[in-house]
């Protein structure tokens, strides 16, 4: 995908990758055209944001974004950058409560929840070509941590989740 060369682009990148492989019992959770970077939004409404997540026939779609970072100090005036990604997803079902709980042929943003977890805390990311570390001369990523999930909609059929993933990257040594 194209970017800006940012270790912040580098790690969403990465991200959206990293979950388009997510599978439960061997299945892929995902269509992976359903997974992308998140392009943006004109409204600030919830409704109306959940309604153009929803378009199309889309019943399960994940958007990546980097939401923004914390900064935290290490040794002799150098600081540590903690970016914070946000992983979005929304489930549609018709039957009450299964976009949120799930049943025997759909998956919930309960488990979506779990596999999320169990496929992106305490891993680092890597240059998929190189396998190199993702870095940027001046940061090198050391690894991605979860820091939890909580749903943003819920209306019976819907469901719309958001996933906190925070980085934690180090100075490159001169």
């Amino acid at each position: 995908m194209a970017h800006d060369g940012s270790n912040a682009s580098r790690v969403e990148d990465w991200i959206v990758e990293a979950v388009r492989e997510i599978r439960e019992d061997a299945q892929l959770v995902f269509e992976p055209s359903e997974v992308l970077p998140f392009a943006g939004t004109e409204t600030t409404d919830p409704h109306k944001f959940t309604e153009e997540l929803f378009s199309g026939h889309r019943d399960l779609v994940c958007r990546v974004l980097y939401y923004g970072d914390r900064v935290q100090p290490l040794n002799e005036g150098e600081i540590a950058v903690v970016p914070t990604f946000l992983i979005v997803v929304g489930i549609r079902n018709q039957r009450p409560m299964t976009a949120r709980r799930g049943d025997g042929t759909t998956i919930g943003t309960n488990r979506i929840r779990d596999l999320l977890r169990y496929a992106l805390h305490d891993v680092q990311p890597t240059n998929a070509q190189t396998g190199a570390i993702i870095q940027d001369g001046v940061t090198a990523v050391e690894r991605l941590v979860f820091r939890g999930s909580q749903l943003s909609i819920n209306d019976g059929k819907r469901c719309v989740q958001q996933t906190t993933i925070e980085v934690e990257e180090s100075p490159v040594p001169s």
